[in-house]
């Protein structure tokens, strides 16, 4: 395979499912996107735990007729984004593929160019590429993107990519995941 998908979405809301069923009909598609050299590539939707009988059933009946959620053993929610994105890489890591684009499911991605612009790539490095992201850091414990001083001692956060969308060389998953003791 070439390119792994990994789209972040919510088990908890009807709005995402209706997002991923847009995403599988425009971008997603892997049957109805051009790609060039008919490069093999496929999408799957991570998630948590929903946190309700209701929806949990709901989500395991999307995951029985549509076959491409991937599903963790923790509660879906906002102060575990860090675990969702460690349980998709570990499971990336069993993928053997040339890169992975992490995106959320309230982002388009034009997939023929990203993988004609993968294709050119004459450069055999790794990479890690995305929209540069460069912020104070926040100590605002009310806010949702609070950090301990004792979690991070910096003012600014080292220039990174954004989680809404970033691409790595398959090689750099199961060195990230190494890397990690969460997962």
């Amino acid at each position: 395979m070439f390119l792994l998908v990994i789209v972040s979405s919510s088990p908890n809301k009807r709005v995402n499912a209706g997002r991923r069923d847009v995403i599988r009909k425009t971008w997603g598609n892997v049957e109805e996107t051009r790609v060039p050299n008919d490069v093999i590539w496929k999408v799957v939707f991570v998630m948590g735990k929903p946190q309700n009988a209701e929806m949990n059933q709901v989500i395991m009946a999307e995951h029985r007729s549509r076959r491409d959620l991937l599903i963790g053993d923790y509660k879906d929610e906002y102060r575990n984004i860090v675990i969702k994105l460690l349980m998709a890489f570990q499971w990336a890591s069993k993928i053997k593929c040339s890169y992975v684009l992490k995106t959320d499911d309230d982002v388009y991605i034009e997939i023929p160019k990203l993988v004609e612009w993968l294709i050119k790539r004459s450069d055999e490095h790794s990479l890690y590429g995305g929209i540069l992201y460069q912020g104070e850091v926040v100590r605002d414990k009310t806010h949702r993107h609070y950090v301990k001083k004792d979690d991070l001692s910096l003012e600014h956060y080292p220039v990174f990519c954004k989680g809404s969308m970033f691409v790595l060389s398959w090689n750099l998953i199961p060195k990230m995941v190494g890397f990690s003791d969460t997962y």
